[in-house]
């Protein structure tokens, strides 16, 4: 692999950070709902060990993006004449609560993710060993 690759996972808001600090504390009956995810769902676990696989063990560049409810945005907003790139937030952490915490565009996340993708490597240093959270603006809902 090329001294230059990096990885880019995608996760979901649900997903801790592996380091137990980075992140807000889940209330109780979130910490419930994420339990009984990872008995029905194996793939959240699947998405947390890789989270704690990069966290631990990868020293090459990495980051994992963290949307939140995931949105279908109408033709027109992704390919017509007035597109809004970039018309997303950027956290550090998910929104304290599994439910209500915000909701993200699918093609808001793929070009979040070709950013990081073909950043130079300077500029990529903002999201190295992260795991920024993606959000529509508070004020917009798709």
């Amino acid at each position: 692999m090329p001294s230059d690759s990096r990885y880019i996972l995608m996760g979901s808001d649900g997903i801790a950070h592996p380091d137990g600090v980075t992140d807000p504390k889940r209330k109780g009956f979130d910490k419930f709902i994420l339990r009984l995810m990872r008995w029905l769902l194996p793939p959240l676990v699947d998405n947390e060990l890789s989270a704690k696989h990069l966290y631990e063990s990868v020293k090459k560049d990495w980051c994992i993006i963290r949307p939140g409810d995931l949105t279908d945005k109408d033709e027109a907003e992704i390919y017509g004449e007035n597109v809004v790139t970039d018309d997303y937030e950027i956290k550090d952490h998910p929104a304290s609560s599994l439910f209500g915490g915000g909701s993200t565009a699918r093609s808001d996340v793929a070009r979040f993710m070709v950013k990081l993708a073909t950043m130079d490597t300077k500029e990529f240093q903002t999201y190295n060993h992260k795991m920024p959270v993606i959000y529509n603006p508070a004020d917009k809902k798709v």
